[in-house]
Protein backbone atom coordinates (compact mmCIF):
# COMPACT_ATOMS: atom_id res chain seq x y z
CA UNK A 1 0.00 0.00 0.00
CA UNK A 2 2.82 2.40 0.82
CA UNK A 3 4.49 1.70 -2.51
CA UNK A 4 1.25 2.37 -4.41
CA UNK A 5 0.81 5.65 -2.55
CA UNK A 6 4.34 6.72 -3.50
CA UNK A 7 3.70 5.86 -7.15
CA UNK A 8 0.50 7.90 -7.06
CA UNK A 9 2.43 10.87 -5.67
CA UNK A 10 4.99 10.54 -8.46
CA UNK A 11 2.26 10.72 -11.09
CA UNK A 12 0.87 13.88 -9.53
CA UNK A 13 4.30 15.49 -9.23
CA UNK A 14 4.00 17.68 -12.41
CA UNK A 15 1.00 19.45 -10.84
CA UNK A 16 3.06 20.41 -7.83
CA UNK A 17 6.50 21.18 -9.21
CA UNK A 18 5.78 24.91 -9.31
CA UNK A 19 5.41 24.92 -5.51
CA UNK A 20 8.73 25.68 -3.87
CA UNK A 21 10.06 23.83 -0.86
CA UNK A 22 8.89 26.47 1.54
CA UNK A 23 7.06 24.39 4.11
CA UNK A 24 9.23 25.73 6.89
CA UNK A 25 8.51 29.31 5.91
CA UNK A 26 4.78 28.63 5.62
CA UNK A 27 4.67 26.95 9.05
CA UNK A 28 6.46 29.89 10.61
CA UNK A 29 3.88 32.25 9.13
CA UNK A 30 6.62 34.38 7.60
CA UNK A 31 4.73 37.17 5.86
CA UNK A 32 7.92 38.71 4.46
CA UNK A 33 8.46 35.56 2.41
CA UNK A 34 5.15 36.11 0.68
CA UNK A 35 6.07 39.74 0.20
CA UNK A 36 9.24 38.67 -1.63
CA UNK A 37 7.15 36.51 -3.97
CA UNK A 38 4.82 39.44 -4.67
CA UNK A 39 7.47 42.03 -5.59
CA UNK A 40 7.77 41.05 -9.30
CA UNK A 41 4.03 41.55 -9.70
CA UNK A 42 4.15 44.97 -8.02
CA UNK A 43 6.58 45.87 -10.82
CA UNK A 44 4.24 44.43 -13.46
CA UNK A 45 1.22 46.24 -12.08
CA UNK A 46 3.13 49.52 -12.06
CA UNK A 47 4.27 49.41 -15.71
CA UNK A 48 1.02 47.87 -16.96
CA UNK A 49 -1.52 50.03 -15.17
CA UNK A 50 -0.52 52.53 -12.52
CA UNK A 51 2.15 54.59 -14.31
CA UNK A 52 -0.27 55.04 -17.22
CA UNK A 53 -3.13 56.12 -14.99
CA UNK A 54 -0.91 58.53 -13.08
CA UNK A 55 0.43 60.16 -16.26
CA UNK A 56 3.92 60.30 -17.69
CA UNK A 57 4.95 63.68 -16.23
CA UNK A 58 7.52 64.04 -19.01
CA UNK A 59 8.96 67.51 -19.44
CA UNK A 60 10.65 68.83 -22.58
CA UNK A 61 9.63 70.25 -25.90
CA UNK A 62 9.72 67.20 -28.12
CA UNK A 63 10.52 63.52 -28.39
CA UNK A 64 13.74 64.23 -30.26
CA UNK A 65 15.16 66.41 -27.51
CA UNK A 66 16.00 65.55 -23.91
CA UNK A 67 12.94 64.61 -21.83
CA UNK A 68 13.18 64.81 -18.05
CA UNK A 69 13.03 61.56 -16.07
CA UNK A 70 9.61 60.42 -15.00
CA UNK A 71 8.89 61.48 -11.42
CA UNK A 72 6.97 58.31 -10.67
CA UNK A 73 9.87 56.16 -11.86
CA UNK A 74 12.34 58.10 -9.71
CA UNK A 75 10.27 57.30 -6.62
CA UNK A 76 8.84 53.85 -7.32
CA UNK A 77 11.81 51.90 -8.68
CA UNK A 78 14.45 52.93 -6.11
CA UNK A 79 11.93 52.21 -3.35
CA UNK A 80 11.04 48.79 -4.71
CA UNK A 81 14.72 48.05 -5.39
CA UNK A 82 15.73 48.84 -1.81
CA UNK A 83 12.82 46.77 -0.48
CA UNK A 84 13.87 43.84 -2.68
CA UNK A 85 17.47 43.94 -1.48
CA UNK A 86 16.38 44.24 2.15
CA UNK A 87 14.12 41.20 1.86
CA UNK A 88 16.78 39.20 0.04
CA UNK A 89 19.24 39.92 2.86
CA UNK A 90 16.52 38.94 5.33
CA UNK A 91 16.11 35.57 3.56
CA UNK A 92 19.70 35.10 2.39
CA UNK A 93 19.77 31.58 3.85
CA UNK A 94 17.08 30.62 1.30
CA UNK A 95 18.94 32.08 -1.68
CA UNK A 96 19.52 29.51 -4.43
CA UNK A 97 22.84 30.30 -6.07
CA UNK A 98 22.30 27.69 -8.77
CA UNK A 99 19.52 29.96 -10.10
CA UNK A 100 22.18 32.42 -11.31
CA UNK A 101 24.11 29.66 -13.09
CA UNK A 102 21.16 28.88 -15.35
CA UNK A 103 22.04 29.80 -18.97
CA UNK A 104 19.21 32.34 -19.38
CA UNK A 105 20.03 34.18 -16.15
CA UNK A 106 23.77 34.03 -16.86
CA UNK A 107 23.15 35.45 -20.35
CA UNK A 108 21.10 38.28 -18.89
CA UNK A 109 23.84 39.11 -16.37
CA UNK A 110 26.47 39.02 -19.12
CA UNK A 111 24.47 41.52 -21.18
CA UNK A 112 24.12 43.83 -18.19
CA UNK A 113 27.88 43.71 -17.62
CA UNK A 114 28.52 44.71 -21.25
CA UNK A 115 25.85 47.42 -21.07
CA UNK A 116 27.44 48.81 -17.91
CA UNK A 117 30.85 48.83 -19.53
CA UNK A 118 29.43 50.66 -22.57
CA UNK A 119 28.88 53.73 -20.40
CA UNK A 120 32.61 54.42 -20.74
CA UNK A 121 32.33 54.90 -24.52
CA UNK A 122 28.70 56.06 -24.71
CA UNK A 123 27.78 59.10 -26.77
CA UNK A 124 26.09 60.54 -23.67
CA UNK A 125 27.53 58.90 -20.51
CA UNK A 126 25.16 60.81 -18.24
CA UNK A 127 22.06 59.47 -19.99
CA UNK A 128 23.59 56.02 -20.29
CA UNK A 129 24.36 55.64 -16.59
CA UNK A 130 20.94 56.94 -15.49
CA UNK A 131 19.10 54.60 -17.82
CA UNK A 132 21.39 51.70 -16.99
CA UNK A 133 20.80 52.05 -13.25
CA UNK A 134 17.07 52.23 -13.89
CA UNK A 135 17.20 49.02 -15.92
CA UNK A 136 19.27 47.26 -13.24
CA UNK A 137 16.64 48.18 -10.65
CA UNK A 138 13.80 46.94 -12.86
CA UNK A 139 15.47 43.62 -13.69
CA UNK A 140 16.52 43.05 -10.08
CA UNK A 141 13.03 43.58 -8.68
CA UNK A 142 11.49 41.23 -11.25
CA UNK A 143 14.06 38.43 -11.39
CA UNK A 144 15.89 38.30 -8.04
CA UNK A 145 12.85 37.24 -5.92
CA UNK A 146 12.66 34.03 -7.96
CA UNK A 147 16.06 33.02 -6.57
CA UNK A 148 14.59 32.93 -3.06
CA UNK A 149 12.68 29.92 -1.73
CA UNK A 150 9.33 31.54 -1.01
CA UNK A 151 5.73 30.37 -0.60
CA UNK A 152 4.26 29.02 -3.82
CA UNK A 153 3.32 31.69 -6.36
CA UNK A 154 1.82 30.78 -9.73
CA UNK A 155 3.30 33.27 -12.18
CA UNK A 156 0.75 32.58 -14.88
CA UNK A 157 -2.16 33.04 -12.49
CA UNK A 158 -0.77 36.40 -11.35
CA UNK A 159 -0.26 37.47 -14.97
CA UNK A 160 -3.81 36.44 -15.74
CA UNK A 161 -5.21 38.52 -12.87
CA UNK A 162 -3.24 41.66 -13.76
CA UNK A 163 -4.12 41.54 -17.46
CA UNK A 164 -7.77 40.84 -16.71
CA UNK A 165 -7.79 44.02 -14.61
CA UNK A 166 -6.03 45.98 -17.36
CA UNK A 167 -8.58 44.85 -19.96
CA UNK A 168 -11.48 45.71 -17.65
CA UNK A 169 -10.19 49.27 -17.23
CA UNK A 170 -9.46 49.70 -20.93
CA UNK A 171 -12.92 48.52 -21.95
CA UNK A 172 -14.49 51.37 -19.99
CA UNK A 173 -11.80 53.76 -21.25
CA UNK A 174 -12.31 52.90 -24.92
CA UNK A 175 -16.08 53.21 -24.65
CA UNK A 176 -15.80 56.84 -23.55
CA UNK A 177 -12.69 58.12 -25.35
CA UNK A 178 -12.45 59.70 -28.77
CA UNK A 179 -10.35 57.81 -31.33
CA UNK A 180 -7.06 59.06 -32.70
CA UNK A 181 -7.43 60.50 -36.20
CA UNK A 182 -5.09 60.67 -39.16
CA UNK A 183 -4.39 63.88 -41.06
CA UNK A 184 -7.05 62.82 -43.53
CA UNK A 185 -9.60 62.56 -40.72
CA UNK A 186 -9.91 58.77 -40.73
CA UNK A 187 -9.79 56.73 -37.52
CA UNK A 188 -6.21 55.84 -36.61
CA UNK A 189 -7.14 53.76 -33.56
CA UNK A 190 -7.92 53.86 -29.85
CA UNK A 191 -5.18 53.93 -27.22
CA UNK A 192 -7.08 53.28 -23.98
CA UNK A 193 -5.24 54.58 -20.93
CA UNK A 194 -1.90 54.06 -22.68
CA UNK A 195 0.09 56.77 -24.45
CA UNK A 196 0.06 54.94 -27.78
CA UNK A 197 -2.41 52.64 -29.48
CA UNK A 198 0.24 49.99 -30.04
CA UNK A 199 0.55 49.47 -26.28
CA UNK A 200 -3.19 48.81 -26.09
CA UNK A 201 -2.90 46.22 -28.86
CA UNK A 202 0.00 44.52 -27.08
CA UNK A 203 -1.91 44.48 -23.79
CA UNK A 204 -4.99 42.90 -25.36
CA UNK A 205 -2.87 40.36 -27.26
CA UNK A 206 -1.14 39.18 -24.08
CA UNK A 207 -4.55 38.98 -22.43
CA UNK A 208 -5.68 36.64 -25.21
CA UNK A 209 -2.66 34.38 -24.74
CA UNK A 210 -2.78 34.30 -20.95
CA UNK A 211 -6.54 33.61 -21.08
CA UNK A 212 -5.69 30.26 -22.66
CA UNK A 213 -4.23 29.40 -19.27
CA UNK A 214 -7.42 30.61 -17.61
CA UNK A 215 -9.47 28.14 -19.70
CA UNK A 216 -7.69 25.32 -17.88
CA UNK A 217 -8.45 26.80 -14.46
CA UNK A 218 -11.51 25.98 -12.39
CA UNK A 219 -14.38 28.12 -11.21
CA UNK A 220 -14.66 31.82 -11.96
CA UNK A 221 -11.28 32.05 -13.71
CA UNK A 222 -12.49 29.72 -16.47
CA UNK A 223 -15.72 31.70 -16.90
CA UNK A 224 -13.74 34.94 -16.95
CA UNK A 225 -11.42 33.55 -19.64
CA UNK A 226 -14.36 32.84 -21.95
CA UNK A 227 -15.44 36.46 -21.53
CA UNK A 228 -11.92 37.94 -21.65
CA UNK A 229 -10.87 36.39 -24.98
CA UNK A 230 -13.58 37.94 -27.22
CA UNK A 231 -13.35 41.28 -25.40
CA UNK A 232 -9.57 41.34 -25.88
CA UNK A 233 -9.96 40.55 -29.58
CA UNK A 234 -12.42 43.47 -29.83
CA UNK A 235 -9.91 45.77 -28.13
CA UNK A 236 -7.14 44.72 -30.55
CA UNK A 237 -9.39 45.70 -33.45
CA UNK A 238 -10.28 49.00 -31.78
CA UNK A 239 -6.58 49.79 -31.32
CA UNK A 240 -6.01 49.00 -35.00
CA UNK A 241 -2.86 47.04 -34.08
CA UNK A 242 -2.67 44.59 -36.96
CA UNK A 243 0.80 43.33 -36.08
CA UNK A 244 -0.15 42.49 -32.49
CA UNK A 245 -3.19 40.52 -33.64
CA UNK A 246 -1.12 38.60 -36.20
CA UNK A 247 1.57 37.75 -33.65
CA UNK A 248 -1.02 36.77 -31.02
CA UNK A 249 -2.43 34.23 -33.48
CA UNK A 250 0.93 33.05 -34.79
CA UNK A 251 2.68 32.56 -31.42
CA UNK A 252 0.61 29.65 -30.01
CA UNK A 253 0.40 28.10 -33.47
CA UNK A 254 4.21 28.05 -33.68
CA UNK A 255 4.69 27.06 -30.03
CA UNK A 256 2.65 23.84 -30.31
CA UNK A 257 4.71 22.06 -33.03
CA UNK A 258 7.96 23.38 -31.51
CA UNK A 259 7.16 21.73 -28.19
CA UNK A 260 5.84 18.56 -29.79
CA UNK A 261 9.03 18.24 -31.82
CA UNK A 262 11.04 18.81 -28.66
CA UNK A 263 9.16 16.32 -26.47
CA UNK A 264 8.08 13.61 -28.92
CA UNK A 265 10.96 13.64 -31.39
CA UNK A 266 13.59 14.61 -28.79
CA UNK A 267 14.73 17.51 -30.97
CA UNK A 268 16.19 20.32 -28.82
CA UNK A 269 13.91 23.33 -28.93
CA UNK A 270 16.85 25.54 -29.94
CA UNK A 271 17.38 23.30 -32.96
CA UNK A 272 13.73 23.82 -33.90
CA UNK A 273 14.23 27.59 -33.63
CA UNK A 274 17.37 27.32 -35.78
CA UNK A 275 15.42 25.42 -38.45
CA UNK A 276 12.69 28.10 -38.50
CA UNK A 277 15.26 30.90 -38.75
CA UNK A 278 17.10 28.98 -41.48
CA UNK A 279 13.88 28.62 -43.49
CA UNK A 280 13.34 32.36 -43.13
CA UNK A 281 16.79 33.13 -44.55
CA UNK A 282 16.23 30.70 -47.43
CA UNK A 283 12.90 32.36 -48.21
CA UNK A 284 14.57 35.78 -48.01
CA UNK A 285 17.26 34.65 -50.46
CA UNK A 286 14.65 33.39 -52.90
CA UNK A 287 12.47 36.47 -52.61
CA UNK A 288 13.99 39.91 -52.33
CA UNK A 289 12.34 42.28 -49.82
CA UNK A 290 10.41 39.40 -48.25
CA UNK A 291 9.11 41.37 -45.28
CA UNK A 292 8.04 44.30 -47.44
CA UNK A 293 6.22 42.00 -49.84
CA UNK A 294 4.38 40.25 -46.98
CA UNK A 295 3.46 43.59 -45.47
CA UNK A 296 2.11 44.83 -48.79
CA UNK A 297 0.10 41.65 -49.42
CA UNK A 298 -1.56 41.68 -45.99
CA UNK A 299 -1.74 45.37 -45.08
CA UNK A 300 -1.29 47.20 -48.40
CA UNK A 301 1.84 49.00 -47.14
CA UNK A 302 5.28 47.76 -48.16
CA UNK A 303 7.10 50.14 -45.80
CA UNK A 304 5.51 48.75 -42.62
CA UNK A 305 4.07 52.22 -41.90
CA UNK A 306 7.42 53.87 -42.57
CA UNK A 307 9.58 51.51 -40.53
CA UNK A 308 11.81 50.57 -43.44
CA UNK A 309 12.87 54.22 -43.76
CA UNK A 310 13.90 54.26 -40.09
CA UNK A 311 15.71 50.95 -40.44
CA UNK A 312 17.77 52.17 -43.39
CA UNK A 313 18.95 55.12 -41.29
CA UNK A 314 19.72 52.84 -38.31
CA UNK A 315 21.74 50.44 -40.44
CA UNK A 316 23.97 53.32 -41.50
CA UNK A 317 24.45 54.51 -37.91
CA UNK A 318 25.22 50.98 -36.71
CA UNK A 319 28.00 50.64 -39.28
CA UNK A 320 29.84 53.55 -37.63
CA UNK A 321 30.25 51.60 -34.35
CA UNK A 322 29.56 48.02 -35.37
CA UNK A 323 31.15 46.02 -32.55
CA UNK A 324 30.45 48.02 -29.39
CA UNK A 325 27.69 50.41 -30.45
CA UNK A 326 26.87 53.91 -29.31
CA UNK A 327 26.46 52.95 -25.67
CA UNK A 328 23.52 51.64 -23.66
CA UNK A 329 20.44 53.81 -24.40
CA UNK A 330 22.76 56.57 -25.60
CA UNK A 331 21.45 57.24 -29.11
CA UNK A 332 17.79 58.20 -28.83
CA UNK A 333 16.52 61.08 -26.67
CA UNK A 334 19.93 62.35 -25.57
CA UNK A 335 19.66 65.94 -26.77
CA UNK A 336 19.70 67.89 -30.05
CA UNK A 337 23.35 67.08 -30.74
CA UNK A 338 22.58 63.36 -31.01
CA UNK A 339 22.87 61.79 -34.48
CA UNK A 340 19.25 60.69 -34.03
CA UNK A 341 18.37 64.39 -34.41
CA UNK A 342 21.23 66.04 -36.28
CA UNK A 343 21.67 63.37 -38.97
CA UNK A 344 18.24 61.73 -39.23
CA UNK A 345 16.20 62.41 -42.37
CA UNK A 346 12.90 64.27 -42.29
CA UNK A 347 10.45 62.94 -39.69
CA UNK A 348 12.85 60.25 -38.43
CA UNK A 349 14.54 62.85 -36.20
CA UNK A 350 11.35 62.99 -34.15
CA UNK A 351 11.35 59.26 -33.39
CA UNK A 352 12.14 57.84 -29.93
CA UNK A 353 13.36 54.47 -31.20
CA UNK A 354 13.97 52.41 -34.30
CA UNK A 355 10.75 50.35 -34.06
CA UNK A 356 12.88 47.20 -33.82
CA UNK A 357 14.24 45.86 -30.56
CA UNK A 358 16.96 43.94 -32.37
CA UNK A 359 18.20 46.94 -34.35
CA UNK A 360 18.21 49.10 -31.21
CA UNK A 361 20.30 46.54 -29.30
CA UNK A 362 22.72 46.28 -32.21
CA UNK A 363 22.83 50.08 -32.54
CA UNK A 364 23.52 50.72 -28.85
CA UNK A 365 25.56 47.63 -27.85
CA UNK A 366 27.08 46.48 -31.13
CA UNK A 367 27.45 42.96 -32.41
CA UNK A 368 28.72 41.78 -29.02
CA UNK A 369 25.54 42.93 -27.31
CA UNK A 370 23.43 41.53 -30.13
CA UNK A 371 25.09 38.12 -29.75
CA UNK A 372 24.43 38.14 -26.00
CA UNK A 373 20.78 39.01 -26.64
CA UNK A 374 20.39 36.08 -29.04
CA UNK A 375 22.04 33.75 -26.49
CA UNK A 376 19.64 35.06 -23.81
CA UNK A 377 16.62 34.35 -26.03
CA UNK A 378 17.78 30.86 -27.01
CA UNK A 379 18.58 30.03 -23.38
CA UNK A 380 15.05 31.07 -22.47
CA UNK A 381 13.63 28.71 -25.10
CA UNK A 382 15.84 25.97 -23.70
CA UNK A 383 14.52 26.56 -20.17
CA UNK A 384 10.94 26.39 -21.43
CA UNK A 385 11.79 23.14 -23.21
CA UNK A 386 12.83 21.70 -19.85
CA UNK A 387 9.47 22.73 -18.41
CA UNK A 388 7.72 20.80 -21.21
CA UNK A 389 9.15 17.53 -19.89
CA UNK A 390 6.84 17.70 -16.88
CA UNK A 391 4.05 20.13 -17.82
CA UNK A 392 3.48 20.46 -21.56
CA UNK A 393 0.50 22.83 -21.27
CA UNK A 394 2.35 25.25 -19.00
CA UNK A 395 5.34 25.20 -21.36
CA UNK A 396 2.99 25.96 -24.28
CA UNK A 397 1.67 29.08 -22.55
CA UNK A 398 5.17 30.24 -21.56
CA UNK A 399 6.53 29.65 -25.06
CA UNK A 400 3.54 31.41 -26.66
CA UNK A 401 4.18 34.48 -24.52
CA UNK A 402 7.91 34.38 -25.24
CA UNK A 403 7.38 34.01 -29.00
CA UNK A 404 4.87 36.86 -29.04
CA UNK A 405 7.42 39.18 -27.43
CA UNK A 406 10.26 37.94 -29.65
CA UNK A 407 8.13 38.57 -32.74
CA UNK A 408 6.87 41.93 -31.48
CA UNK A 409 10.47 43.12 -31.20
CA UNK A 410 10.70 42.85 -34.96
CA UNK A 411 8.34 45.84 -35.25
CA UNK A 412 8.64 47.55 -31.85
CA UNK A 413 11.41 48.06 -29.29
CA UNK A 414 10.68 46.04 -26.17
CA UNK A 415 14.07 44.78 -25.01
CA UNK A 416 15.51 46.58 -21.97
CA UNK A 417 12.91 49.33 -21.67
CA UNK A 418 9.78 50.10 -19.62
CA UNK A 419 7.36 48.31 -21.92
CA UNK A 420 5.11 45.87 -19.99
CA UNK A 421 6.11 43.18 -22.48
CA UNK A 422 9.71 43.38 -21.23
CA UNK A 423 8.53 42.72 -17.68
CA UNK A 424 6.40 39.82 -18.93
CA UNK A 425 9.40 38.33 -20.72
CA UNK A 426 11.50 38.61 -17.56
CA UNK A 427 8.74 36.84 -15.63
CA UNK A 428 8.69 34.05 -18.22
CA UNK A 429 12.48 33.69 -17.97
CA UNK A 430 12.51 33.65 -14.17
CA UNK A 431 9.54 31.30 -13.88
CA UNK A 432 10.90 28.79 -16.41
CA UNK A 433 14.32 28.84 -14.71
CA UNK A 434 12.86 28.38 -11.22
CA UNK A 435 10.42 25.73 -12.46
CA UNK A 436 13.24 23.73 -14.00
CA UNK A 437 15.37 23.76 -10.83
CA UNK A 438 12.45 22.89 -8.55
CA UNK A 439 11.40 20.11 -10.94
CA UNK A 440 14.86 18.53 -10.85
CA UNK A 441 14.99 18.78 -7.08
CA UNK A 442 11.49 17.39 -6.53
CA UNK A 443 11.95 14.55 -8.99
CA UNK A 444 15.27 13.65 -7.37
CA UNK A 445 13.58 13.63 -3.97
CA UNK A 446 10.74 11.52 -5.34
CA UNK A 447 13.16 8.98 -6.82
CA UNK A 448 15.05 8.81 -3.56
CA UNK A 449 11.84 8.17 -1.61
CA UNK A 450 10.79 5.50 -4.10
CA UNK A 451 14.16 3.78 -3.71
CA UNK A 452 13.87 3.82 0.08
CA UNK A 453 10.32 2.44 -0.07
CA UNK A 454 11.36 -0.35 -2.43
CA UNK A 455 14.33 -1.18 -0.20
CA UNK A 456 12.11 -1.38 2.91
CA UNK A 457 9.60 -3.60 1.13
CA UNK A 458 12.42 -5.90 0.06
CA UNK A 459 13.72 -6.16 3.62
CA UNK A 460 10.21 -6.95 4.88
CA UNK A 461 9.79 -9.68 2.27
CA UNK A 462 13.03 -11.53 3.07
CA UNK A 463 12.07 -12.87 6.53
CA UNK A 464 8.77 -14.18 5.14
CA UNK A 465 10.64 -16.03 2.41
CA UNK A 466 13.01 -17.57 4.94
CA UNK A 467 10.13 -18.91 7.10
CA UNK A 468 8.50 -20.82 4.20
CA UNK A 469 8.84 -24.64 4.46
CA UNK A 470 11.34 -26.20 2.12
CA UNK A 471 8.95 -28.88 0.88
Amino acid sequence: MKFNQTAHNNRDMPKRVNQLNSAGMARDGNSTGRLVASIPFFALGYVLIFINLLGTSVLGDGGANDPAPNLGNRIFWPGLFILTLALVVRHRSRLRWDFFRAPAIAGLIAFLILAGASITWAFSPQHAINRYLFQVMLITTVVLPYAIETPATDTLKKLYNWYALAIAINVVWVLFEKPLLTEAGTVFGYQGYFTFKGYLGECASVAILISLYGLRSAGWRRVLAWVLIPISIWIVFKSNSKGSLAFAFLSPVLAAPMLLASTRLRVPINAVVAIIVGLYFVASALSSNLISNISYDFFGDGTLTGRTIIWDFIQGQTSRNPWLGWGFHSFWLVGPSSPSVSEAPEWVRHMTGSHSGYLDVKLENGFFGYALLIFFILATFHAIGRVARTDLFRAWILLSLALFIVLTNMLETVWFCTDPLWVVFLLVVADATRYRHVTVENLSTSKARSSVTAYNLTRQARPAQQKQPTG
